[in-house]
Parts: C-alpha cells; sequence; structure tokens
C-alpha cells in the first residue's frame, strides 16, 4: 500500500524504526510480523534471526493475525539441530588462557551439557555465558586444587574466543524460506 502512493521515504523511515536494537531485542516476533506485513524482506529475515534470542514459547502478539501462517512457521522458533549438536560433539580438549591445549575436566562437560539444555530453549550464543549458568561450573572447579586458580579465566576465554563464534556460524547458516508472495 506504501508503494502505490509513493510513499518510498516514509517505508524507509519505518523500516529504519523498526529494526532499532532497543525494540528489535525485546520485540523481535512483533517486528517480524510488522515487517513481513509491509514486505520489508532484510528486515523480516533480521527479526527472524532476532527471535531465536528470546524463549521459544513467548507471549501471543496481536501483529500475527495480520500474517499468514506459513511465513512465522517458517521463522525458526525452535533451535536448528546443529546449534544444540555443537555442544554434544565439542572436542574434549581446548586451548585455555595460556594458549596451550588441556583436557576437559569433569565440571566442564558438566557445563557443557547444561549449555545444550539451554540452547534448546533458546539457541543464541549469550545464552552460553549466562552467569546462573556459568555459576554450577565455577563453584565445581573451585573444588579442584588444579583448576580452581584459571577456571574462571579458561572459561570465558573459551567462551569469548571459541564457543560464541560457533553457536553464531550454526546461527547464521539457518535457511530462512520465508515464503514473500503478499497481495498487491
Amino acid at each position: 500500500m506504501m508503494n502505490k502512493f509513493e510513499m518510498r521515504d516514509l517505508m524507509n523511515r519505518v523500516k529504519c524504526l523498526l529494526v532499532q536494537p532497543s525494540f528489535l531485542e525485546k520485540e523481535p516476533l512483533r517486528v517480524f510480523a510488522i515487517a513481513y506485513r509491509f514486505g520489508f524482506e532484510a528486515e523480516t529475515r533480521l527479526a527472524a534471526r532476532n527471535t531465536l534470542r528470546h524463549p521459544i514459547f513467548s507471549a501471543y502478539i496481536k501483529e500475527l493475525e495480520h500474517i499468514p501462517a506459513s511465513a512465522y512457521h517458517k521463522t525458526p522458533p525452535v533451535p536448528p539441530a546443529n546449534v544444540v549438536l555443537c555442544c554434544v560433539h565439542h572436542s574434549l580438549s581446548w586451548p585455555l588462557s595460556d594458549g596451550k591445549i588441556h583436557d576437559v575436566n569433569a565440571w566442564f562437560v558438566e557445563y557443557m551439557e547444561r549449555a545444550r539444555s539451554a540452547l534448546q530453549g533458546r539457541p543464541c550464543g549469550e545464552v552460553v555465558s549466562d552467569p546462573l549458568l556459568l555459576m554450577d561450573a565455577m563453584e565445581t572447579a573451585a573444588h579442584c586444587h588444579t583448576c580452581r586458580s584459571f577456571a574462571y579465566l579458561d572459561m570465558n576465554t573459551f567462551i569469548r574466543e571459541h564457543f560464541l563464534a560457533e553457536i553464531e556460524k550454526v546461527i547464521d547458516m539457518v535457511d530462512l524460506d520465508i515464503p514473500f508472495h503478499l497481495p498487491a
């Protein structure tokens, strides 16, 4: 409709406002529905990726009533299998803060299992650095005479330099097959 009345400048302003980080981070599903409704493909895809940062089952939003179910169904509401598998199949050795490759301890394996579960509910990198997720691992590591002094630094190095990048890389590979067959 906006195209019909030559309102391109207004459309471009709406697009920019719609994907402002403050709105996109808080309301990605709402942004998705609005962007899809008005045919903003790039903004729709960006919002769809951002839905991964929120719990799978979120509150109902009225804007979904204005788009076809097929569009919503094509968003990635469930974690891609690869995001969850990257935790399960991770090597049992990793580079620590000293730059050397070390075998992992039981506390790290437990952390990876908890991270895998957390990623199933919210498949995004920020989940694996959640202080509550890290707390149990750090508490267990504190009981190990070998691990306790470097566990926090090593874990942060692993997450920041390896794990986050791997998760985001896998998420970027998610195919967003969103149908854009809008009425003229």
